[in-house]
């Protein structure tokens, strides 16, 4: 989902009790007109032919190394119960665009998107730093959505790498203190 206008519609079930649980099922109308179910499920090995992440931006050393202190000040969630994480979107300058937060990783990331494309942000220039390990369906949603650089505290799986570099998403891996790791598409950050 690149442009808001391509929701259809939006359902959530939400579970309550000791049988907690939330689903969400969104349906978007495809290029072709059809009808088209986004959700949960097991991610198989993706075809990415046709997604490609086209994006000149650029982003600073600096900005990559401070994006998890960005993001840990705004999650005021998890300084009260340490339970949740987070996803931050930040722009080429390193300005902070949103902060989301969610018991699930794959969640906050779905917010951040959400959040940006409510806002009418373009993807092109955005960062967005994650508060756990980057998986596969994670790198495929920044894809769909055209976001050129996921940043973590973490580290990313083999496929993660293997798919962002596919794609054309760059990635950095275990940003602590002064030091980070890029596993894909270097030239997006800079000196």
């Amino acid at each position: 989902i690149k442009r808001l206008e391509q929701v259809k519609s939006l359902d959530v079930e939400i579970g309550a009790g000791s049988d907690f649980y939330s689903e969400v099922r969104v349906w978007t109308e495809t290029e072709n007109g059809a009808a088209n179910f986004k959700g949960g499920g097991d991610t198989p090995i993706p075809d990415c032919s046709g997604l490609k992440v086209e994006s000149r931006a650029t982003f600073s050393k600096a900005t990559v190394i401070k994006s998890p202190l960005i993001l840990e000040d705004a999650q005021d969630l998890f300084r009260r119960t340490g339970g949740t994480h987070g996803a931050g979107a930040f722009d080429s300058e390193g300005r902070l665009l949103a902060v989301m937060e969610d018991v699930g990783r794959h969640n906050a990331l779905d917010k951040i998107i959400g959040a940006l494309l409510l806002r009418g942000v373009s993807f092109e220039e955005v960062g967005v730093v994650l508060s756990g390990r980057l998986a596969l369906d994670m790198i495929l949603k920044a894809g769909k959505a055209g976001i050129p650089l996921l940043c973590s505290i973490s580290a990313p799986t083999d496929l993660a790498i293997l798919t962002a570099n596919e794609i054309g998403i760059t990635l950095a891996g275990f940003v602590r203190g002064e030091n980070f790791n890029i596993y894909s598409h270097p030239s997006r950050i800079v000196d």
